[in-house]
């Protein structure tokens, strides 16, 4: 398995934001996903097999990358962390937005 390091504005692993969709393809095998395609925008969804990695496209050149396993920032992989932690790791605050998080979370 690649290791999916974080670099902001410009990297999740191999993965360059700006760089070719048609690139990905030598370090895994996606299918184009309709689920959320946007016509008047003109993005396009492509997910891995596994449905680990999504790639958010326009014309060609990779507008986001997200992923449900892996996303290390500094060694430590942020998926799973709360809110507060991902704060303290990139020493910035989240904007302003509706919570995703329970109150009961620690």
């Amino acid at each position: 398995m690649m290791t999916l390091n974080w670099t902001p504005r410009c990297s999740l692993g191999p993965f360059l934001i700006g760089g070719s969709i048609g690139d990905v393809t030598n370090f895994v095998d996606i299918l184009k996903s309709d689920d959320l395609h946007v016509d008047f925008l003109e993005i396009e969804s492509y997910v891995t097999c596994d449905g680990a990695l999504r790639f958010e496209v326009c014309k060609n050149i990779i507008e986001s990358v997200s992923s449900e396993s892996e996303f290390l920032f500094e060694g430590k992989n942020i998926i799973g962390m709360s809110v507060h932690d991902v704060e303290s790791l990139l020493k910035s605050e989240a904007d302003e937005s509706a919570s995703t998080e329970s109150k009961d979370d620690p």
